[in-house]
């Protein structure tokens, strides 16, 4: 996050060490994971990254973050595609991610906690 920020000349958050970042970000569909990135034009500042996706299944509100492991149910690589030059005018709106955040690619293959072990 802070290389990001500055790349774009932006400073992080000064909550970044105590407060998670969380983002709502929204494409609708899922690329295959062998599927080309569809982009229009690279002047949207197109970059992707490795993430790691964690998969849960119905957690209760009000969950503490010391009990959430027991919801995990999958976790997954994916290719999380941004498109760097829109994000400001949506950061802007307070809406979350959703012209900037094309549709993502999942790995072939996921595993359960129980697969990772202590890893």
């Amino acid at each position: 996050l802070v290389l990001v920020r500055k790349a774009r000349n932006a400073e992080p958050p000064k909550t970044l060490l105590t407060d998670p970042l969380v983002y709502q970000g929204g494409s609708g569909t899922f690329l295959k994971p062998t599927e080309d990135i569809k982009h229009y034009s690279e002047d949207l500042g197109i970059d992707f990254e490795a993430e790691i996706a964690v998969i849960t299944g119905d957690v209760p509100m009000g969950t503490k973050a010391k009990d959430a492991a027991k919801y995990i149910k999958l976790i997954v690589i994916l290719n999380d595609v941004t498109l760097r030059n829109l994000i400001p005018v949506e950061i802007r709106k307070f809406f979350g991610f959703f012209n900037s955040k094309p549709s993502p690619a999942f790995s072939p293959f996921a595993v359960t906690p129980e697969e990772l072990g202590s890893a």
